[in-house]
């Protein structure tokens, strides 16, 4: 993460999503690579930040957000080498798609 700011898209609020997913959601902005427009919170992070105390509830918070195309992304599960790599390369990153 970089600086003190980031950008979330006005349009999450009109998709009558639970406060869960627009916390997630907005969790994922925070996280984005500007450039590459991907995030790497693993979901123990993503619940930290929230607030939200099992894993599990981030697990259907990003389920429904990629249900309803707001990411797209796959589940991960690496060695600390392979994640290094992934990440060096940026694959395997739920990417934050902008709804305006």
């Amino acid at each position: 993460m970089n600086g003190y700011l980031f950008i979330a898209d006005n349009h999450i609020f009109n998709y009558g999503l639970k406060s869960r997913d627009i916390a997630v959601y907005c969790t994922l902005c925070r996280h984005r690579n500007k450039e590459a427009g991907a995030a790497f919170p693993s979901q123990k992070t993503i619940a930290k930040e929230c607030g939200i105390g099992k894993v599990d509830t981030v697990d259907k918070a990003l389920r429904k957000l990629c249900k309803m195309g707001l990411i797209s992304g796959r589940q991960r599960s690496y060695t600390d080498e392979q994640l290094d790599e992934l990440l060096s390369r940026q694959a395997g990153a739920a990417k934050v798609k902008r709804i305006g």
